[in-house]
């Protein structure tokens, strides 16, 4: 789930309507500075995740930027050679028409040096900061390559190094923008899993409305934040289904509203409440 500061506001007063509903806790000061506590801050998770699409995108400029740069580097690393023992079988195989000696031993594939560690991250990592130029971009590209050049690369590994500029350039852009956020998104401190991200959440938004004196409970702490988190969840499940909805109820009454526009904005967020009214959330 993508939040929005229009987002925050509704989950916020959907969890402290949840929590009153609970009857596990009680609301010391109302409900308002409940719906306060979380709203805020769940519109810093909103700025961090605002924050990652923006260097999400920063990055996708430069990689498309230095493909040619990085695929011309690239074609320097030596291809491996098959061992001699793997082109004798190779030739046995040619001569019994596909069958091996008994007493010939199976080579055991050399594992991928660069599995776990991801080659799309250490192009990524190779780009540098955004005040990196493109001297800075082209030598940090030569280390990368040179660092590749000295590890103990199996065919599969060069392989993913040949594709990568292709893979990149075939990807659509929506594609490569998750792809990217994906890669960065940990280092930043953001959740993309929704089950583990509203977890996270509940658990924050809860020592928050503890600290802060807003609600009281007898019960166990888990079984409070269960229902901070399910009413995340919930609300995230219905997200999609509603946008859709509020898109073909203005495509039908207003078709002369162009989608992106201020007027259509207005619009979505009007018809987008009202919509939430009509399910209780």
């Amino acid at each position: 789930m993508r939040l929005t500061n229009e987002h925050a506001r509704f989950i916020a007063e959907k969890i402290a309507r949840e929590l009153v509903n609970s009857k596990l806790v009680g609301l010391t000061k109302g409900d308002a500075p409940v719906i306060g506590a979380a709203n805020r801050l769940l519109e810093e998770e909103v700025r961090l995740e605002r924050a990652v699409d923006g260097e999400s995108n920063r990055i996708i400029d430069k990689l498309e930027d230095n493909l040619d740069l990085f695929e011309s580097i690239i074609k320097t690393i030596p291809k491996s050679k098959p061992s001699e023992s793997a082109a004798a079988i190779a030739k046995g195989k040619t001569a019994g028409k596909g069958k091996t000696s008994a007493k010939s031993k199976p080579i055991a594939k050399k594992k991928s040096t660069l599995k776990g560690i991801g080659l799309l991250s250490l192009f990524i990592e190779a780009i540098g900061s955004p005040e990196a130029d493109s001297a800075a971009i082209a030598k940090s590209l030569n280390l990368l390559v040179d660092q590749l050049k000295t590890t103990d690369l199996s065919e599969e590994d060069q392989k993913e190094i040949r594709d990568l500029p292709w893979m990149i350039r075939m990807s659509d852009p929506r594609t490569l923008f998750w792809m990217i956020k994906r890669e960065i998104a940990p280092a930043k401190g953001l959740i993309l899993d929704k089950d583990d991200r509203s977890n996270n959440l509940a658990h924050r938004i809860l020592d928050d409305l503890y600290e802060e004196d807003l609600i009281n409970y007898s019960v166990s702490e888990n079984l409070v934040k269960n229902v901070i988190g399910k009413a995340i969840l919930d609300y995230g499940r219905r997200q999609e289904e509603i946008e859709d909805r509020v898109h073909e109820r203005i495509k039908k009454t207003r078709r002369d509203v162009i989608r992106g526009s201020e007027e259509y904005d207005i619009l979505f967020s009007k018809y987008y409440e009202e919509e939430l009214r009509k399910l209780g959330l």
